[in-house]
């Protein structure tokens, strides 16, 4: 056997060795954080390491009901997919509202990677909620390698159109009273017994008016009588119709005034972000002592 042969021979077990070595490289994900972003997205943040180029990153989420949330291609963008670069703080942005799921209440994410090399290891999932639950990070895992599928990456072009919720809506509640209030009910508007306050107010101060009226024209027939034995009943009716047309269109005014205000306090209240707090407890992860850190939105 000539030397540069049995040179490449004995190299063999090193190149088997390293390839070996590679394709059993751990893929880690550490430090999910999820931040609730407003009354309609959430923003996921994770760390990676040891991810290939040709791995695809995906999540999913549960809420406190354990019910299984599964993002929509067209609701979720940022760091998803292929072509993943490994380093931390890697965002994921995911419109809870426009997929059909509630923002409020605990949210428990979870990320995953799905490997393409050999010997894929083991999947990771490390989950925290938005709202004030603490946050619970677990071990890192991954799927096993599956038949190309196309992955859960959104179109990073921009982020779904949010739904307005805020106080502009007053606005409309001055022209309708109770419409406006229709759309700053979250987490979609809802229309109950809405409409009625419209139809009530309008009512309510159309009735005032024809009172008024008829208590005009019984205060002029009251004027065109010659002694008061006569005048007095037109006087009566008169006085009458004046505290109809008076309590009517005062109720209607209340109503009316009751909406818009309300209307404008729940559309300051959707566009209002409590100030976030942060606490910790010791925890266990993996068999290692950890810090598990607790953040309230």
């Amino acid at each position: 056997m000539t030397p540069p042969v049995f040179c490449l021979f004995r190299l063999l077990p090193v190149l088997f060795l390293l390839i070996g070595t590679r394709a059993m490289a751990q893929v880690e994900v550490t430090q999910v954080r999820v931040r609730q972003v407003n009354s309609q997205r959430i923003e996921i943040i994770y760390n990676i390491r040891g991810n290939l180029p040709g791995d695809s990153v995906y999540v999913y989420a549960q809420n406190r009901q354990g019910r299984v949330l599964l993002p929509g291609k067209a609701y979720i963008t940022g760091d998803l997919g292929m072509n993943i670069i490994p380093g931390p703080n890697r965002r994921v942005y995911w419109n809870l509202l426009g997929n059909g799921y509630e923002v409020e209440g605990e949210i428990r994410a979870t990320v995953l990677v799905k490997r393409t090399g050999l010997n894929p290891p083991r999947p990771a999932a490390v989950t925290q909620s938005p709202r004030p639950v603490p946050i619970r990070p677990e071990a890192v895992t991954t799927e096993p390698t599956r038949p190309p599928s196309t992955p859960a990456v959104a179109d990073t072009t921009g982020l779904p159109r949010q739904r307005r919720a805020g106080p502009g809506w007053a606005l409309l509640s001055v022209v309708a009273p109770g419409i406006g209030n229709i759309f700053v009910q979250t987490p979609r508007p809802v229309i109950g017994f809405r409409p009625m306050v419209t139809v009530g107010c309008y009512g309510l101060m159309a009735y005032g008016l024809i009172q008024r009226q008829q208590s005009r024209e019984q205060y002029r027939l009251y004027e065109q009588q010659r002694n008061v034995t006569e005048a007095e009943p037109f006087y009566d009716q008169a006085n009458q119709l004046h505290q109809r047309y008076y309590i009517a269109t005062r109720a209607a005014a209340v109503v009316w005034a009751t909406d818009v205000v309300l209307t404008f306090l729940r559309g300051v209240r959707n566009t209002r972000q409590p100030a976030p707090g942060v606490s910790w407890h010791p925890g266990w992860q993996a068999g290692q002592p950890t810090v598990v850190l607790q953040y309230s939105f």
